[in-house]
């Protein structure tokens, strides 16, 4: 074929040299298009390109300005293009028509008639489209992107015919409001596949593939979106709104089919005489934010949430039922109740409440060996409340992620700061763990009279259960507290928070009450040693490997704690892991 106008063949040309560029490997040498095959007629502005070569390039750009033709011109041009793809097989086509000051044109699009129908990307800018009917594309039955920016569409309905599976993108148009719930249900039917630039539309996509708006969202396309028709619709109130308002209580009022979401500020605000009868969800960041009695003032409160905000697994941010979250603050109201509180005065006044929280939950609950059992991992519920607040202290029973949520909500409601840790194997060090949870692990940092400890209540509850202090995993530094076969999910990146452990003198005193003169120091060491060989025994089971640390620490106790010890681990009696 003769191409004659120079736009044209500078496309082919750069097709080609694309084409080619595939072909990089020396063996592929014979697969690449021969420049010399093309024969340049005397202007050099046109050349006569064999169809055999136009056949094998599927991939065509044309890019265009529009003061470089006049209007005989664009007609020739037209024709040429549409020749041309009539030979030409192509997998992409990309044609855009741009100028300076001018967004679209009317542009004569015919070649689309005469582009082969298995194209797969098809992408059109700076067209004007707004005459155009979705018919003009159904012959287009493989597309996987179909691109239409900056054609002056205010009807998004030129694509309805379009595969919803296809990927489209119609940014740089102005939709008109009047067809954004045309919008919305292409939206809808393609799974989220349309990109609008329209800010309007693309909250609306948002609200459909979430099933979550703001308040102040919902308020503003009431007229617009209909609600009713997105099930399970959750409305999030910012903390600065008056839930009081007439204008929120006539919106919302009445549609029991929405879940209102709002905080203990939110809550705090709320008129308890019930004006809002709306079901809400209180989110809050621990139980200390909500007590029993406040919950009691507000009927319309149907489930909490609670969420740190950063590190907390799914398990823990799980909505509990009112009557849940009554039953779990009721049990922590219980276990504070057992607390003596120091005076505010004490310089060590957190460590001896923490020691007493402790103390309680590591006696209190038992590790949950049958949650993750092979018959019950397919138990969605169990899988939740083992690792939440629900199974420690209202079954107590649960992993390691329910003891580490626990003690952080409980010290929570005493005022002290900890946060929950979660942790997987560094597997990528070359470190094997035998986890009973294959979930990881969770334990937690605390924040006690000024400074930093991590702690891990699951690897010293049989400790505490047994009265072997002092414990070994308990208010550690990073160096001691030995977890760096984790690697840890912290929101902060701080390199290390911990510098200093509680001593084994201090720790001592705090739980038994005794000065360290009065506590039998061969004691001490018995249980450092089992607690150190409990650990090794435990990640070394069932692996058929040796560990000189395990044979140090055997040697260093004496031959009938090591047996006991490990007989103890066998029975499950040591270090629930999880």
């Amino acid at each position: 074929m003769i191409i004659k106008n120079y736009k044209l063949l500078d496309s082919i040309e750069n097709a080609i040299t694309e084409y080619n560029n595939q072909f990089w490997k020396k063996e592929d040498e014979d697969k690449k298009i021969d420049y010399n095959s093309i024969t340049f007629l005397e202007d050099d502005e046109s050349a006569d390109i064999p169809d055999e070569i136009l056949r094998k390039i599927d991939k065509l750009r044309i890019s265009l300005r529009y003061r470089d033709f006049d209007e005989d011109e664009l007609k020739d041009f037209n024709s040429e293009l549409s020749g041309l793809l009539d030979i030409m097989n192509l997998k992409v086509f990309v044609f855009s028509i741009r100028e300076k000051g001018m967004k679209f044109f009317d542009y004569d699009i015919s070649f689309l008639n005469h582009i082969n129908q298995d194209i797969e990307n098809l992408s059109i800018t700076g067209v004007d489209l707004s005459k155009e009917k979705s018919e003009r594309f159904d012959k287009f039955k493989n597309l996987k992107f179909l691109g239409l920016r900056n054609c002056n569409i205010s009807n998004p309905t030129i694509i309805s015919s379009i595969n919803p599976k296809v990927l489209i993108s119609l940014e740089e148009n102005d939709i008109a409001p009047e067809y954004y719930k045309d919008a919305l249900k292409l939206i809808q039917n393609s799974n989220g596949k349309i990109k609008f630039s329209i800010q309007e539309l693309e909250t609306m996509a948002q609200i459909y593939s979430t099933k979550r708006v703001k308040l102040n969202d919902y308020l503003r396309l009431m007229e617009v979106m209909d609600f009713d028709s997105v099930s399970g619709l959750i409305i999030e109130a910012e903390d600065e709104i008056d839930l009081n308002s007439e204008q929120i209580v006539n919106a919302i009022n009445g549609k029991n089919s929405i879940l209102l979401k709002i905080t203990p500020s939110n809550l705090s605000k709320l008129d308890p005489n019930g004006i809002l009868t709306t079901p809400k969800r209180i989110v809050i960041k621990n139980a200390s934010e909500l007590t029993r009695e406040e919950l009691a003032k507000h009927q319309c409160v149907k489930s909490i949430q609670i969420s740190d905000g950063h590190n907390t697994e799914k398990q823990q941010g799980e909505p509990y039922s009112r009557d849940e979250y009554e039953g779990v603050r009721k049990e922590i109201d219980g276990i504070i109740s057992q607390i003596t509180i120091p005076d505010k005065n004490d310089q060590n006044r957190e460590k001896k409440i923490f020691s007493q929280v402790y103390k309680i939950l590591g006696q209190r609950i038992n590790y949950d060996y049958n949650a993750i059992s092979e018959e019950e991992k397919s138990n969605e519920r169990l899988q939740i409340t083992c690792r939440n607040m629900i199974g420690g202290l209202l079954e107590n029973k649960c992993v390691c992620a329910g003891y580490a949520d626990i003690l952080r909500n409980v010290l929570a409601c005493t005022g002290i700061y900890a946060e929950y840790v979660g942790g997987m194997p560094d597997f990528e060090n070359g470190v094997p763990m035998d986890l009973k949870d294959p979930g990881g692990h969770a334990w937690n940092l605390v924040k006690l009279d000024g400074k930093k400890y991590w702690t891990d209540l699951t690897w010293d509850a049989n400790h505490i259960k047994n009265q072997r202090f002092p414990l070994p995993y308990c208010l550690k530094s990073t160096r001691e507290f030995k977890h760096d076969r984790f690697k840890k999910r912290l929101e902060d990146s701080i390199e290390d928070p911990c510098l200093e452990s509680v001593t084994d003198e201090e720790q001592i005193t705090l739980f038994t009450g005794k000065e360290l003169d009065f506590y039998d120091k061969t004691k001490i060491k018995e249980s450092k040693n089992i607690g150190y060989l409990s650990s090794c025994v435990m990640c070394i089971a069932n692996s058929g490997l040796t560990s000189t640390r395990v044979r140090k620490v055997a040697n260093e106790v004496s031959k009938s704690t090591a047996i006991k010890t490990i007989e103890k681990t066998e029975m499950g009696e040591v270090d629930g892991r999880g």
